[in-house]
């Protein structure tokens, strides 16, 4: 997933969806002009209540296809937490629909670099699939190809981006079967990731395990067939 981050006019922003966080108290988010979505409010179609979606088609005065409402609950509640689960139920649900591009518009007062972290962090984990073992993972597939943040920090977003990719690569891990996911094959990939970004990774085979007396985990080793492995990866800078 490309992921940026924008200071265009909202108008001018291409994408298939674009998406608006709405509280429950209150009127038309900032930068929508479309009457259209007035009337959602006034009929009760939509509430603002947490993670309620409602998808406009076809905004006027809009270069995106879609803009769509996200409910955001209490205004006083919301935290970087709730934009999280905002951003990632709105691409999963999005995804789902074929669309390719969005970007999750913040609002003014909330344009720092903790909540452009979550909305990007949310939005890597809404667009995780658990599909690495399927017969035919690309049958049917959907994905989304690009994710702004308009009104966020660079920084905000690097962070949501190492936040998000770190514990996706651990739901990769606690996915796989343990007749894949052996000590060893464990430790390949743990060094595989420190040596891709830059970190120190040491590995105690059963050996050295012997030497430095560890007994109980060998203990618990002799149950399998499987050598042990202890790893620890860290950052020297």
């Amino acid at each position: 997933m490309n992921i940026t981050v924008s200071a265009d006019p909202i108008e001018n922003i291409e994408a298939d969806a674009l998406v608006f966080p709405a509280f429950e108290e209150g009127g038309i988010p900032e930068g929508i002009a479309d009457p259209r979505v007035a009337e959602l409010r006034a009929s009760g179609e939509f509430t603002g209540k947490l993670l309620d979606l409602a998808v406009l088609h076809g905004p006027s005065g809009m270069k995106a296809k879609r803009v769509v409402l996200a409910g955001a609950g209490k205004r006083e509640k919301f935290t970087p937490a709730e934009l999280r689960n905002l951003s990632g139920a709105a691409v999963r649900s999005l995804k789902a629909k074929g669309v390719r591009s969005l970007a999750v518009v913040l609002p003014q007062d909330l344009r720092n670099d903790d909540f452009t972290a979550a909305a990007v962090e949310g939005a890597l984990l809404g667009h995780y699939e658990p599909n690495r073992h399927k017969s035919d993972p690309k049958k049917d597939e959907k994905h989304v190809d690009a994710f702004q943040v308009a009104g966020g920090t660079q920084a905000g977003a690097d962070r949501g981006r190492i936040l998000g990719e770190a514990q996706n690569f651990s739901r990769d891990l606690v996915n796989e079967p343990a007749n894949v996911l052996t000590p060893t094959e464990l430790a390949r990939r743990a060094g595989e990731m420190a040596a891709t970004f830059g970190l120190e990774c040491e590995i105690l085979d059963q050996n050295k395990m012997r030497e430095l007396g560890m007994g109980a985990l060998l203990g618990v080793a002799q149950g399998s067939d499987e050598p042990p492995a202890l790893m620890a990866c860290f950052s020297t800078a």
